[in-house]
């Protein structure tokens, strides 16, 4: 496994930007599992890997009939 640089944005547009600012060379981190694996495996080797973890838009799902998922 290569060497990556790992980033933690604390908001969803800062995630975005650095998603977009590393041009397709970086990859977003949600759970992790297959990302390690497919890393460990040589399948993927992203030059930088954006964690969504601190995302507070991200932090869950809710439902509302009458709203749609949110």
């Amino acid at each position: 496994m290569r060497a990556f640089d790992l980033y933690s944005p604390t908001s969803l547009p800062e995630a975005l930007s650095l998603i977009t600012e590393l041009n397709g060379e970086a990859v977003p981190l949600a759970g992790g599992t297959n990302l390690l694996l497919q890393m460990g495996s040589g399948d993927v080797s992203p030059r930088a890997i954006v964690s969504l973890r601190r995302l507070e838009e991200l932090d869950g799902l809710s439902f509302d009939p009458r709203k749609g998922l949110r």
